[in-house]
């Protein structure tokens, strides 16, 4: 039989487990779950992902729609996949209700509709 003094105790599994939680920054425990915070944490974080400058003062729409933001589909898909995958964390959480996930979908229509707005035109240089 092996010696049970280097098994650790499931207390102390527990400990190292929370040390490396803490370490990885993600100890947190007030970490976003609601739905329309979460959805826009997700939009930041792909922005930031995609290489795009994100100031604290801009939107993640703003970034979007910048001249040196993302062509329109590329875009439109990842504030999609940002919206299924907040759905889906919600749902595991237990956050999404059908009034936060009516929250959740007025936001995500209201971001679309944002997009497809053409942007303000450019004054052109070359005139007539």
């Amino acid at each position: 039989m092996s010696d049970r003094s280097d098994i650790p105790s499931p207390l102390q599994v527990l400990a190292q487990i929370d040390q490396a939680l803490e370490a990885a920054g993600l100890k947190e425990s007030r970490s976003e779950r609601q739905p329309v915070p979460l959805f826009r944490q997700l939009l930041q974080e792909w922005l930031v992902s995609e290489g795009l400058a994100i100031s604290d003062d801009a939107t993640p729409l703003a970034v979007l729609c910048s001249d040196d933001g993302l062509p329109y589909e590329q875009s439109v898909a990842a504030v999609e996949d940002c919206f299924h995958e907040t759905c889906s964390l919600c749902r595991a959480h237990g956050t999404l209700t059908e009034w936060t996930q009516k929250e959740l979908e007025n936001e995500y229509r209201q971001l679309l509709a944002q997009l497809q707005q053409p942007q303000s035109p450019q004054p052109d240089a070359g005139g007539y």
